[in-house]
């Protein structure tokens, strides 16, 4: 024979809550962060203005970046807040130059294998995109080996699982 317990709330014994009964019986859990963490990393981060790019990108407009670890500007680096597998996208538009070259994530300072090469056509649009494992405080970057049109140049990334 089943037992049946009356109940609305589970807690914890420090009285933070884990999940809700709803009235129609379903389970609604509550938000549940990596490591203790009060929000769960991600950032958007973008170019608006400016001409063409090489090196490490800059990055002014920040769209929303959650727990602060992006730091926009010159040289633009995201931090990682707590170790964990982290996905990052990067899109941009290539300019007039006629020559192939490279876009790469960078981590803390050494290229990565996530790269993305880009043959001759001027204009043509260029997206990076994987995953990196990162240590708690390494940082990353994206660094163009081919002109880049600044002003059309997006990257965003996020922790997909803490480990």
């Amino acid at each position: 024979m089943a037992s049946i317990i009356g109940v609305e709330t589970l807690q914890h014994t420090n009285g933070t809550t884990a999940a809700t009964l709803t009235t129609s019986g379903g389970l609604q859990a509550s938000k549940v962060y990596p490591s203790g963490l009060l929000y769960w990393p991600s950032f958007q981060a973008r170019k608006t203005s400016g001409g063409n790019q090489t090196g490490l990108l800059t990055f002014a407009t920040v769209d929303f970046d959650k727990g602060n670890n992006f730091t926009s500007g010159a040289a633009a680096k995201f931090t990682a807040p707590v170790t964990g597998v982290y996905y990052f996208a990067y899109s941009a538009v290539k300019t007039t130059q006629t020559t192939g070259g490279t876009v790469v994530l960078v981590k803390n300072g050494s290229d990565t294998q996530i790269i993305i090469y880009s043959g001759n056509p001027a204009y043509s649009g260029l997206t990076l995109a994987g995953a990196l494992e990162l240590n708690a405080t390494d940082y990353v970057q994206i660094k163009a080996n081919i002109e880049v049109q600044e002003a059309y140049g997006s990257w965003t990334g996020f922790l997909v699982t803490a480990t």
